[in-house]
């Protein structure tokens, strides 16, 4: 419960002496209503400012949570922008790839073999041809050095081989060893 407050009031006299100020001791029912409104609000709003700085200070660990997880998502986003811009590179170079592959005719191991045999001049011997895919690899064997250069230029010269490499012949009755690879694929 509230207790009076004891004020001394001044009241000054507008009559006779104005320096002449009379003293009163009074409760004022104004100051007691006064008081009593300023207690009332503050009783009452002050659970609700607390509640209301509770639900703030929630809020901004919401919004940071929330900023947080959409700069994780967008990181996510860039990442994935850019695998999809290499997978489009990767496959249209897969693309090109195949369509150069496909635009070669293939030529067939009976063609290439025929052309070997073909391009052979007298007095040259194969006596392995091997291959892997499009490349080859012959052993060779002659009686003079001179016809293997021979036998090399005319395999050159062929519409079906794309390289042939020259091998470095020392004796006439050695084996020479060439290499190459077949036009195609």
């Amino acid at each position: 419960m509230l207790k009076p407050i004891r004020i001394g009031l001044q009241l000054f006299r507008w009559m006779g002496n104005p320096d002449a100020v009379e003293t009163q001791d009074a409760i004022s029912p104004d100051l007691i209503l006064g008081a009593m409104s300023l207690t009332l609000a503050l009783a009452i709003s002050l659970p609700i400012a607390l509640r209301y700085r509770g639900a703030a200070t929630k809020l901004e660990h919401e919004r940071l949570a929330s900023l947080t997880l959409m700069g994780q998502k967008h990181k996510m986003a860039d990442r994935l922008q850019t695998r999809r811009r290499t997978l489009n590179r990767f496959r249209r170079t897969v693309t090109r790839y195949v369509a150069d592959v496909e635009s070669r005719p293939i030529v067939p191991w009976t063609t290439a073999v025929s052309e070997m045999s073909r391009a052979r001049p007298g007095g040259v011997w194969t006596t392995l041809i091997a291959g892997d895919g499009p490349r080859f690899k012959a052993i060779i064997k002659t009686h003079r050095s001179d016809l293997m250069g021979e036998y090399v230029q005319r395999l050159a010269q062929s519409p079906y081989v794309e390289y042939v490499s020259a091998p470095v012949v020392g004796d006439v009755q050695a084996q020479s060893r060439i290499f190459g690879r077949f036009s195609g694929e």
